[in-house]
């Protein structure tokens, strides 16, 4: 139930990243197939690692955090 997983999430100090809601969608679409699943997605939301362990997380995270931002100017 969402209001239950809501209440749990706004009471752990620190809890501050994304909580999936009726996850089937976004799990078939991302091809997750076990847990857990590790995603890295870089500054214009494109996901450039997964893995189901953390052994290049670290690399990945610098990796997309040091490539420029993408244009705005349209």
């Amino acid at each position: 139930e969402i209001a239950a997983l809501e209440e749990f999430v706004s009471k752990v100090d620190g809890f501050e990243w994304p909580v999936a809601y009726g996850p089937e969608t976004m799990l078939s679409d991302l091809n997750v197939v076990g847990f857990p699943t590790v995603f890295v997605f870089d500054k214009s939301g494109k996901s450039v690692f997964r893995s189901h362990g953390t052994r290049g997380l670290a690399a990945a995270i610098e990796k997309a955090l040091a490539a420029p931002a993408p244009s705005t100017a349209g």
